[in-house]
């Protein structure tokens, strides 16, 4: 329903549609901030830490990786930032099935009469400094406030935004390459195969650095 809704209430409010991902993302923020006050601390996370303890465990006889890690303050750490994850691998998702969605759509030819456009996406100001608040935030709390979780989690799901517009440069600049479109996509199926977290972490820097540059230049 948000997301179907978003351009008539963008359209009643007259808020500006390069918002629109700032604005969904600040609602996942919402979400993770009732999710965890509420309800997180009632979650029985017994089955599931029993899970991912077993598969890290596997993981690291397979790797033989050093063994000497603490497996279990990892798996706890990890359980308490699942909201952030899950929000930032829905968006991800959400972005992609859109822009494939919208490719078709094109390709069709049919009418629509509301339509969002995320090229363009501008990132806020006031969005930027919430974003280093949070992040400062965090660290003032330290690691043993449970509060300060909340922060982290905070700090992760809005970094979606900066990957977002890394993302816009990084395609840019994929378009300019002048080869076959299967070999594109190729391409960048292997990369993320490959190089996955390498690739985002690039991306999401290269998002950074354009925001710096918008507000820099503003």
């Amino acid at each position: 329903i948000l997301f179907f809704g978003i351009p008539k209430i963008f359209s009643k409010f007259k808020i500006n549609t390069n918002l629109t991902i700032t604005f969904i993302n600040l609602f996942f923020v919402l979400l993770i901030a009732i999710f965890q006050f509420l309800f997180f601390n009632t979650l029985d996370k017994f089955e599931l830490k029993s899970y991912l303890l077993k598969i890290i465990t596997e993981t690291i006889k397979i790797y033989n990786i050093d063994e000497n890690i603490d497996i279990n303050e990892l798996v706890d750490f990890f359980i308490l930032l699942l909201p952030s994850i899950n929000s930032i691998v829905f968006l991800i998702t959400f972005s992609l099935n859109f822009m494939l969605t919208n490719y078709f759509v094109k390709k069709s030819s049919f009418n629509v009469k509301n339509k969002i456009v995320f090229k363009d996406n501008n990132t806020p100001k006031w969005f930027s400094l919430l974003y280093v608040i949070s992040l400062t935030t965090y660290f003032i709390l330290g690691e043993e406030s449970y509060n300060s979780i909340f922060f982290l989690n905070s700090f992760i799901c809005m970094s979606f935004n900066y990957l977002f517009e890394g993302f816009e440069i990084f395609n840019k600049y994929f378009k300019r390459i002048e080869i076959n479109n299967f070999l594109k996509f190729l391409l960048i199926f292997l990369l993320f195969l490959f190089l996955g977290y390498v690739l985002l972490l690039v991306i999401l820097i290269i998002g950074y650095l354009e925001n710096f540059k918008k507000l820099k230049n503003k």
